[in-house]
């Protein structure tokens, strides 16, 4: 496609990256539904965590994307955001938490899968060589998942 081709279905650079993030942002929750689809609770927790492990690795770029969008505070695309939350939102509303603690559980999850990624990517994991990545990531979900079933407890 021309450069002038281009411009008559884009408006500028700013509405063709909007464009990227939402196809980078569709990409993401499909692989992420698809992951959890027919699963509950714990089961859909270890899924969606290793769908996220999985799109970051393959999709780097993609998803150097969508974590970077809230930078420039643009509420477009803060909008368009919001379906990175939803399934995760809806997990763990799955285990009938409040929806203010559904908000800050998920931000935990998030924080922690972004971190090992965030770490991996920098390559903060060398020394350890001989220490299988998977299983910290998989200790990591359980400690989430250990701290959500004492939340569930204490509402009882």
């Amino acid at each position: 496609m021309k450069t002038p081709s281009l411009y008559n279905h884009i408006a500028n650079t700013k509405d063709l990256q909007r464009e990227v993030f939402r196809c980078a942002i569709h990409r993401f929750v499909e692989n992420q539904k698809a992951a959890i689809s027919g699963k509950e609770k714990d089961e859909a927790i270890r899924a969606f965590a290793r769908a996220y492990f999985a799109f970051a690795a393959e999709n780097k770029g993609l998803y150097r994307l969508i974590m970077s969008m809230p930078l420039n505070n643009d509420e477009t695309e803060k909008e368009m955001a919001v379906p990175l939350l939803e399934t995760v939102m809806e997990l763990l509303c799955g285990y009938g938490l409040s929806r203010e603690a559904c908000s800050h559980w998920q931000r935990v999850l998030r924080a922690i899968l972004h971190g090992f990624i965030s770490q991996e990517d920098l390559g903060y994991f060398y020394y350890y060589k001989d220490t299988e990545l998977e299983k910290s990531r998989e200790i990591a979900i359980q400690c989430f998942l250990n701290g959500l079933h004492a939340e569930t407890s204490r509402m009882e």
